[in-house]
């Protein structure tokens, strides 16, 4: 539940709440990945900053920090970028999910990549 008292915080009470009630199901749902997975959720980088290997290095040096044995994320189809640094570290495409109200979210698909250590 401490997401709760973060999106409050950071939102306010009334989208807090609100945010809590529409994100409750992402947040509380169990991931389908072996406990020997790693799931990336969210990989940032300013966009002054990028183009420049940034997010390429802090997935490379977080994967190295850990003992999974493969990684998996997710990324917009339109997230071209994104997807072409992925590709360039390792992680390869195995699932494409068909986004619901896709249209008014500015995606179609989410692609999921895996990484696995060799």
């Amino acid at each position: 539940m401490n997401y709760y008292v973060s999106l409050k915080k950071h939102f306010g009470f009334l989208k807090g709440v609100i945010s809590t009630f529409v994100l409750k199901e992402e947040f509380e749902k169990q991931l389908e990945y072996p406990v020997t997975t790693g799931y990336i959720e969210f990989v940032a980088v300013r966009k002054k900053y990028r183009r420049q290997g940034i997010a390429a290095t802090m997935l490379q040096e977080s994967m190295l920090l850990t003992n999974y044995q493969d990684f998996v994320l997710d990324v917009t189809d339109i997230n071209d970028n994104a997807i072409q640094c992925y590709m360039r570290i390792g992680f390869e495409e195995f699932k494409r999910i068909l986004e619901k109200h896709g249209k008014q979210k500015g995606f179609n698909e989410r692609i999921f990549m895996r990484y696995c250590r060799r």
